[in-house]
């Protein structure tokens, strides 16, 4: 079935990847896990399965938004399944909503599949964007307006998407302003606060060193746009530290899966560098 004619933003899932079979092992150890960590602590079956499922969820896109941020280098996707594995007793069926709309942003920002959003993708981005917004932040719909003119600036932008965006962005700041939504920001712990500023720091190099991509996209087999990739990334690293630093601990824990796909791109990243430089000395 040709997806890519309903949305530019769905990828397809090739199971003749080692990498993809991994990560649904992973995916389903997490759904094992999550329905006995909820059987253990005494809940009722369907609350089990409901924590099962959100954990298996979790788990996988991690994966996913591990793919977005760092195209080049598929198996940081591997990493970030297993790192999203300790956090899935924390997943909450709420952040489900959360995760889909930062797999929306990200796929509408750096167009992996090689295509342009087309309308239906904006109306689901905005549908979700209203949702996420009145569920978890006015912030994050302040960030949706945001990537929809980011979208317009970048090469092959949609400039149709830049009014949309700065309405979006004025509706959210005057809700903010009016007070709806608007509460004290939620402080970490110290010990917690320097891990996040270290990954996020680690994380701006990898922005850096990605000037030059040589994934292509699903749908085109043409590389992606180095500029769109870096602006992904920073869209990502973006949301993370909003919510670390808005909602405290359980901003984190909402963007658990999104800190597991940064801290699997850092990673692999430091592997291949040493790699390559073992290579090189050698």
């Amino acid at each position: 079935m040709d997806f890519h004619r309903w949305s530019s933003l769905v990828r397809r899932y090739d199971l003749g990847l080692g990498y993809n079979r991994l990560i649904l092992l992973l995916t389903g150890a997490a759904v094992a896990s999550g329905a006995a960590v909820g059987w253990l602590d005494g809940l009722p079956l369907s609350q089990v399965a409901w924590r099962a499922f959100a954990g298996g969820v979790t788990v996988f896109v991690a994966a996913v938004l591990a793919k977005e941020i760092d195209p080049d280098h598929p198996r940081s996707a591997v990493l970030a399944a297993a790192l999203a594995i300790p956090t899935l007793w924390l997943a909450r069926l709420s952040g489900l909503s959360f995760l889909l709309w930062l797999v929306l942003m990200l796929r509408f920002v750096n167009r992996s599949t090689g295509l342009a959003p087309k309308v239906t993708d904006t109306l689901a981005l905005l549908a979700v964007t209203a949702w996420v917004g009145w569920a978890v932040s006015p912030f994050l719909a302040i960030l949706a307006g945001g990537v929809l003119v980011l979208d317009g600036l970048l090469p092959d932008g949609r400039r149709a998407h830049v009014l949309p965006g700065v309405l979006v962005a004025l509706a959210a700041t005057a809700w903010l302003l009016l007070g709806a939504g608007l509460s004290t920001p939620t402080p970490s712990s110290p010990e917690l606060t320097i891990v996040l500023l270290a990954v996020a720091v680690a994380f701006i190099g990898v922005i850096l060193a990605s000037y030059q991509i040589t994934a292509v996209g699903d749908a085109t087999g043409r590389p992606l746009q180095a500029a769109r990739v870096q602006a992904a990334q920073a869209v990502g690293l973006g949301v993370a530290l909003l919510m670390a630093s808005w909602a405290g601990p359980e901003g984190v824990v909402l963007a658990s899966a999104l800190w597991a796909a940064l801290l699997g791109a850092v990673a692999m990243r430091l592997i291949h560098a040493r790699t390559h430089r073992s290579v090189t000395t050698g």
